[in-house]
């Protein structure tokens, strides 16, 4: 009601997200619809269970990680520390820009230190033009991510110690999903030649017994 509430009223309703015991803020976004005007399906329940209550549209304007020390000095609308406000609780604009601006600046920080790993096969080449438009990379889709594979990110985060960036973290799923198909690749063809194996023994074996009658 509170979100809605704002949604109707307000020109632009953005939303901090900090998780459970994370003691950080984790990103900031635009509410685009009100709650209950998604169609798209919940991945963190299974079919017919909704514990978490109806989902909403929101357009996502910066995702990193912020040490609630950081902002512990900021204070909510009503008055309460910002680091212990409750969901749907007013921040206020002074607070919520000074949040936003720690989120945009580790945001660009984090893509100031992305490192491309160049092909062996391109080490010592003199630097050529691009033949195209280099693609910006896309931050990871948390709606569209499994929940398994939510908490194996997280937990990956965790032993890392770092603050994640969005753009290697786009990276890592799609490394991650190459390298799974490479190895189902070679586990097939590995199959393949193991069955080949077999049936040329077979094959001499049958050779071999009708020799001898």
């Amino acid at each position: 009601q509170v979100l809605n509430a704002a949604f109707n009223s307000a020109p632009h309703v953005i939303l901090f997200f900090s998780v459970v015991h994370s003691n950080a803020f984790q990103g900031y976004a635009r509410m685009s619809s009100r709650i209950g005007g998604s169609r798209k399906p919940n991945p963190f329940v299974e079919p017919g269970r909704n514990p978490w209550g109806q989902l909403f549209e929101v357009e996502w304007l910066g995702v990193a990680n912020v040490d609630h020390r950081e902002v512990q000095h900021l204070q909510s609308a009503d008055g309460d520390k910002l680091v212990t406000c409750r969901d749907g609780q007013a921040v206020g604009n002074d607070a919520g820009r000074q949040v936003a601006a720690l989120i945009d600046k580790r945001v660009s920080k984090e893509r100031s230190e992305v490192i491309v790993d160049i092909p062996k096969s391109l080490q010592g080449r003199s630097p050529s033009p691009s033949p195209g438009p280099v693609r910006e990379l896309q931050p990871l889709d948390f709606l569209h991510l499994s929940y398994d594979n939510y908490v194996e990110w997280y937990k990956k985060k965790e032993a890392g110690g770092k603050f994640w960036a969005p753009a290697l973290a786009g990276l890592a799923v799609r490394k991650d999903k190459k390298e799974k198909k490479v190895k189902k690749d070679k586990k097939e063809k590995k199959e393949k030649k193991e069955e080949k194996r077999k049936k040329k023994e077979r094959d001499a074996q049958e050779l071999a017994s009708s020799g001898a009658q």
